[in-house]
Protein backbone atom coordinates (compact mmCIF):
# COMPACT_ATOMS: atom_id res chain seq x y z
CA UNK A 1 0.00 0.00 0.00
CA UNK A 2 2.87 1.87 0.85
CA UNK A 3 4.28 1.72 -2.55
CA UNK A 4 1.38 1.90 -4.41
CA UNK A 5 0.76 5.92 -2.62
CA UNK A 6 4.96 6.40 -3.15
CA UNK A 7 3.92 5.96 -7.03
CA UNK A 8 0.87 7.68 -7.07
CA UNK A 9 2.69 10.75 -5.42
CA UNK A 10 5.85 10.89 -7.90
CA UNK A 11 3.33 10.43 -10.88
CA UNK A 12 1.41 13.38 -9.60
CA UNK A 13 4.70 15.48 -8.75
CA UNK A 14 6.02 14.52 -12.25
CA UNK A 15 2.68 15.76 -13.83
CA UNK A 16 2.97 18.93 -12.20
CA UNK A 17 7.02 19.88 -13.37
CA UNK A 18 5.04 19.06 -17.46
CA UNK A 19 4.63 22.37 -18.73
CA UNK A 20 1.51 22.71 -21.12
CA UNK A 21 1.97 22.99 -24.74
CA UNK A 22 2.52 26.43 -25.67
CA UNK A 23 -0.64 27.89 -27.59
CA UNK A 24 -0.67 28.20 -30.99
CA UNK A 25 0.17 32.41 -31.44
CA UNK A 26 -3.13 34.66 -31.55
CA UNK A 27 -3.06 37.79 -33.24
CA UNK A 28 -3.72 40.47 -30.26
CA UNK A 29 -5.86 43.52 -30.89
CA UNK A 30 -3.92 46.78 -31.09
CA UNK A 31 -3.64 48.95 -28.26
CA UNK A 32 -6.78 51.47 -26.92
CA UNK A 33 -4.60 54.46 -28.21
CA UNK A 34 -4.35 52.77 -32.05
CA UNK A 35 -7.82 50.79 -32.04
CA UNK A 36 -9.65 54.08 -33.68
CA UNK A 37 -7.15 54.82 -36.17
CA UNK A 38 -6.07 51.57 -37.60
CA UNK A 39 -9.67 50.67 -39.00
CA UNK A 40 -9.23 53.84 -40.74
CA UNK A 41 -6.22 52.84 -42.91
CA UNK A 42 -8.99 50.47 -44.78
CA UNK A 43 -9.79 51.76 -47.94
CA UNK A 44 -13.16 52.24 -49.13
CA UNK A 45 -12.98 50.80 -52.78
CA UNK A 46 -16.41 52.15 -53.72
CA UNK A 47 -15.14 55.93 -53.21
CA UNK A 48 -12.70 57.32 -55.47
CA UNK A 49 -8.83 56.22 -54.72
CA UNK A 50 -7.09 59.85 -54.78
CA UNK A 51 -9.43 61.18 -52.18
CA UNK A 52 -9.08 57.62 -50.15
CA UNK A 53 -5.55 57.65 -50.41
CA UNK A 54 -5.11 61.30 -49.10
CA UNK A 55 -7.79 60.44 -46.57
CA UNK A 56 -4.87 57.04 -45.38
CA UNK A 57 -1.93 59.05 -45.67
CA UNK A 58 -3.54 61.53 -43.29
CA UNK A 59 -4.05 58.85 -40.79
CA UNK A 60 -0.88 57.39 -41.34
CA UNK A 61 1.03 60.43 -40.10
CA UNK A 62 -1.17 60.29 -37.10
CA UNK A 63 -0.32 56.80 -36.29
CA UNK A 64 3.44 57.70 -36.71
CA UNK A 65 5.88 58.00 -33.02
CA UNK A 66 7.60 55.61 -31.12
CA UNK A 67 4.30 55.12 -28.79
CA UNK A 68 2.50 53.75 -32.36
CA UNK A 69 5.15 51.03 -33.28
CA UNK A 70 4.25 48.05 -30.71
CA UNK A 71 0.53 48.20 -31.91
CA UNK A 72 0.99 48.36 -35.72
CA UNK A 73 2.96 45.68 -35.07
CA UNK A 74 0.04 43.20 -34.23
CA UNK A 75 -1.75 44.59 -37.28
CA UNK A 76 0.67 43.19 -39.65
CA UNK A 77 -1.62 40.50 -40.99
CA UNK A 78 -4.48 42.83 -41.34
CA UNK A 79 -5.71 41.54 -44.37
CA UNK A 80 -8.31 44.65 -45.42
CA UNK A 81 -7.42 46.95 -48.32
CA UNK A 82 -5.74 50.13 -47.97
CA UNK A 83 -3.67 52.71 -50.08
CA UNK A 84 0.14 50.46 -51.19
CA UNK A 85 2.19 53.08 -50.50
CA UNK A 86 4.41 52.53 -53.10
CA UNK A 87 2.35 52.15 -56.58
CA UNK A 88 3.73 48.97 -57.92
CA UNK A 89 2.15 47.03 -55.16
CA UNK A 90 -0.81 45.47 -55.91
CA UNK A 91 -3.69 44.81 -53.89
CA UNK A 92 -1.84 46.09 -50.75
CA UNK A 93 -3.24 45.70 -47.22
CA UNK A 94 -3.67 46.94 -43.80
CA UNK A 95 -1.32 44.94 -42.82
CA UNK A 96 1.26 46.52 -45.58
CA UNK A 97 0.58 50.03 -44.67
CA UNK A 98 1.43 49.48 -40.81
CA UNK A 99 4.41 47.44 -41.70
CA UNK A 100 5.84 50.23 -43.97
CA UNK A 101 4.79 52.50 -41.05
CA UNK A 102 7.21 50.76 -38.66
CA UNK A 103 10.24 49.97 -41.67
CA UNK A 104 10.20 53.56 -42.62
CA UNK A 105 10.63 55.31 -39.03
CA UNK A 106 13.35 52.39 -38.05
CA UNK A 107 15.31 52.27 -40.64
CA UNK A 108 16.16 56.82 -41.69
CA UNK A 109 18.15 56.38 -44.17
CA UNK A 110 16.88 53.34 -46.42
CA UNK A 111 16.51 54.74 -49.37
CA UNK A 112 20.43 54.76 -50.02
CA UNK A 113 20.69 51.08 -49.62
CA UNK A 114 17.06 50.82 -51.81
CA UNK A 115 18.07 50.09 -55.39
CA UNK A 116 21.85 49.20 -55.24
CA UNK A 117 23.23 45.99 -56.00
CA UNK A 118 25.91 44.17 -54.14
CA UNK A 119 27.11 41.44 -54.77
CA UNK A 120 26.51 38.48 -52.56
CA UNK A 121 28.87 35.25 -51.72
CA UNK A 122 27.63 33.72 -54.89
CA UNK A 123 24.83 35.94 -56.39
CA UNK A 124 24.14 39.07 -57.52
CA UNK A 125 20.98 40.48 -55.14
CA UNK A 126 19.71 43.86 -54.34
CA UNK A 127 19.51 44.85 -50.76
CA UNK A 128 16.51 47.18 -49.67
CA UNK A 129 16.23 45.92 -45.66
CA UNK A 130 12.47 44.31 -46.07
CA UNK A 131 13.95 42.34 -48.96
CA UNK A 132 17.36 41.27 -47.98
CA UNK A 133 15.60 41.06 -44.07
CA UNK A 134 18.83 42.22 -41.81
CA UNK A 135 20.87 39.43 -39.92
CA UNK A 136 19.15 40.79 -36.70
CA UNK A 137 15.69 39.79 -38.06
CA UNK A 138 16.38 36.02 -38.91
CA UNK A 139 15.36 34.65 -35.60
CA UNK A 140 13.38 37.63 -34.44
CA UNK A 141 11.05 38.82 -37.29
CA UNK A 142 10.08 42.74 -36.89
CA UNK A 143 7.11 42.36 -35.32
CA UNK A 144 8.43 40.51 -32.32
CA UNK A 145 11.80 42.34 -32.52
CA UNK A 146 9.70 45.81 -32.36
CA UNK A 147 7.98 43.96 -28.85
CA UNK A 148 10.34 42.62 -26.97
CA UNK A 149 12.12 46.12 -27.07
CA UNK A 150 9.33 48.36 -25.62
CA UNK A 151 11.44 49.72 -23.00
CA UNK A 152 13.86 51.10 -25.82
CA UNK A 153 13.17 54.72 -27.00
CA UNK A 154 12.63 55.26 -31.27
CA UNK A 155 16.04 56.81 -31.38
CA UNK A 156 17.83 53.55 -29.80
CA UNK A 157 15.72 51.31 -32.09
CA UNK A 158 16.99 53.21 -34.94
CA UNK A 159 20.96 52.94 -33.61
CA UNK A 160 20.44 48.95 -33.30
CA UNK A 161 19.21 48.80 -36.98
CA UNK A 162 21.94 51.47 -38.49
CA UNK A 163 24.88 49.47 -36.61
CA UNK A 164 22.83 46.49 -37.98
CA UNK A 165 22.51 47.52 -41.74
CA UNK A 166 26.04 48.71 -41.63
CA UNK A 167 27.79 45.42 -40.59
CA UNK A 168 25.38 43.66 -42.86
CA UNK A 169 26.52 45.81 -45.70
CA UNK A 170 30.44 45.02 -44.56
CA UNK A 171 30.08 41.58 -44.82
CA UNK A 172 28.22 42.05 -48.01
CA UNK A 173 30.91 44.19 -49.46
CA UNK A 174 31.14 46.59 -52.04
CA UNK A 175 31.09 45.38 -55.38
CA UNK A 176 30.44 47.20 -59.24
CA UNK A 177 28.08 44.67 -60.60
CA UNK A 178 29.39 45.42 -64.13
CA UNK A 179 32.90 45.30 -63.40
CA UNK A 180 32.16 42.66 -60.46
CA UNK A 181 35.48 44.94 -58.42
CA UNK A 182 35.79 46.09 -55.53
CA UNK A 183 34.33 49.83 -55.75
CA UNK A 184 35.26 52.62 -53.05
CA UNK A 185 33.23 54.96 -54.72
CA UNK A 186 30.32 52.85 -54.17
CA UNK A 187 31.63 52.07 -50.85
CA UNK A 188 31.67 55.75 -49.81
CA UNK A 189 28.47 56.77 -51.52
CA UNK A 190 26.52 54.08 -49.89
CA UNK A 191 28.44 54.19 -45.99
CA UNK A 192 29.08 57.81 -45.81
CA UNK A 193 25.31 59.18 -45.16
CA UNK A 194 24.60 55.72 -42.96
CA UNK A 195 27.72 56.10 -40.42
CA UNK A 196 27.14 60.09 -40.66
CA UNK A 197 23.14 59.88 -39.32
CA UNK A 198 24.61 56.93 -36.74
CA UNK A 199 26.61 59.85 -35.11
CA UNK A 200 23.99 61.85 -35.39
CA UNK A 201 21.80 59.53 -33.84
CA UNK A 202 24.31 58.68 -30.79
CA UNK A 203 25.35 62.33 -30.71
CA UNK A 204 21.89 63.44 -29.82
Amino acid sequence: MKTLLFLMLTVTLCACDVKPETPPAKLAEPCPRCRSLIPQLVMDTSLDYSLEEKRIVGVMEKLKGREHLNCLTYAFRDTRPSFGCYRAVMNPTVGFACEKLVEWQLLTKGDWVRSRFMRGRDTYYPTPWHEAPLTIFKNEPLDLWVRNRSDSSLKELQIEILEALISDLNAIGFYDYKTEQYSAELENEIMTPLKSELEKLRAN
